[in-house]
Formats: structure tokens, C-alpha cells, sequence
């Protein structure tokens, strides 16, 4: 399996996108469930995920290995991340076992076996606090670079009039 999670299905004729290209990096960077878990990571991120968090739970959960939580704006974002991630986890054989939480939910949970996604309104990250709850396990480091592209342009560049 650790040979199939390193390696997308090539055989596609399309060209690959961007966040399909980001992935596959990703993939072939990390060990196995990890590899899973930070492409999660890169994707909620780059659709503008709030307050990323990853936590290692192997050694305090029998659930999985990784647990990713994110705050999204709004229901929308919400929806759209968890798609992305099914739509690009599949070229690596990695499905989603369970999708709980629909249109509308306040808290979307995505299964991916080794690796358990939690995507939330503000509202309900507070209510549920699953930070707190699993305040023992480790947390693993985000890379500045899979936070999302900021919407804010850089300054422009000094004019010489003379």
C-alpha cells in the first residue's frame, strides 16, 4: 500500500492541476498515513482553511492516526474542501470511508481511514472543542507555505518620476 499512496495513477491523459500537482509533492514527501494527512492539510489551507490544525493521535486514539481540524467560513467553503479532498485523495487508491455531515452541517467529518478530517463553522469548532478534548496528542507543525494565497496585493513598486 505504501507504494500505491507514493504514486498517483498516471495513466489520465488530462493534464494535472495545480492542486493536483501540490499533492502529488506532498504525497511522495511524507511517510504513509502522514503523507495523507498533510495533503489534507495543504488543501484546506489552500481554500482558505482558518485555524489548521494536526494532531497525532496515534498513541491517544484506536480511531486514527491523524486528526486535521479546520475552521471554514462559511457552509460553502465548507462543502467545497471536502470535495477537493475526495476528488484528489482518489488517483492514490485513498477513499473516503465515511462522509458525515451535509448540506448545511455546521461540522462536516471526512474518513479517510488512517486520517480523520474535521471541517467546522466558528460556531461549532467552540462548541465541540475537539482541540481541548485531545489536548494530550501531539501536534504536528503546518508549513507557512500551505496556508492559502492571500487576497491582499503587495505594495506597488516605488515610481521615479525623475
Amino acid at each position: 500500500m505504501h507504494d500505491e499512496l507514493s504514486s498517483a495513477n498516471t495513466n489520465s491523459s488530462s493534464p494535472r492541476s495545480y492542486v493536483e500537482e501540490e499533492v502529488a509533492k506532498i504525497m511522495q514527501e511524507f511517510p504513509a498515513s502522514l503523507n495523507v494527512a498533510m495533503a489534507c492539510m495543504w488543501m484546506l489551507g489552500h481554500l482558505k482553511g482558518e485555524e489548521l490544525k494536526l494532531l497525532h493521535t496515534a498513541q491517544t486514539s484506536s480511531l486514527a492516526d491523524y486528526y486535521a481540524l479546520a475552521t471554514a467560513g462559511n457552509v460553502t467553503q465548507a462543502q467545497a474542501m471536502a470535495d477537493l479532498m475526495i476528488k484528489t485523495l482518489r488517483p492514490y487508491h485513498i477513499s473516503c470511508l465515511s462522509r458525515e455531515g451535509k448540506a448545511g452541517a455546521e461540522w462536516i467529518l471526512l474518513d479517510f481511514q488512517q486520517v480523520l478530517v474535521h471541517i467546522f463553522s466558528p460556531q461549532a469548532r467552540q462548541v465541540y472543542a475537539l482541540d481541548e478534548l485531545w489536548q494530550k496528542a501531539e501536534s504536528i507543525s503546518i508549513p507557512a507555505s500551505y496556508y492559502g494565497p492571500s487576497d491582499e496585493l503587495p505594495p506597488p513598486p516605488p515610481r521615479n518620476y525623475f
